[in-house]
């Protein structure tokens, strides 16, 4: 912002240009993060030392919540939904089964 604009602005201008300013910072943040993230998980993934057997690498949002809240909860539910889904079709599948050895219909 040009010293000028900033003197002829309103204070409510000034504000709404600083919270835009904040919300591009946000942004710039997010990506870079996202970035180096994705690096260490294409290092981890290509590292023969790394124990994969472990259980699941780090996510932004381990480190960083307040940044990313909203992509974890999204995640989170993705993944409930997905076992959900994952838990219906081993039900089905059991049932199946079972009603083949009873001599039922066998949906």
């Amino acid at each position: 912002m040009d010293i000028q604009v900033f003197w002829d602005s309103s204070l409510y201008e000034v504000n709404d240009y600083m919270e835009s300013r904040q919300r591009v910072k946000t942004t710039e943040k997010r990506e870079a993060v996202l970035d180096m993230f994705m690096l260490a998980n294409i290092i981890a993934e290509r590292d023969p030392l790394t124990d994969k057997e472990k259980g699941r690498l780090s996510c932004p949002w381990d480190y960083y919540p307040q940044l990313f809240a909203g992509d974890k909860r999204r995640v989170e539910q993705d993944n409930a939904e997905r076992e959900f889904e994952e838990y219906k079709e081993k039900r089905r599948r059991a049932f199946t089964a079972h009603n083949r050895q009873r001599g039922g219909c066998g949906l």
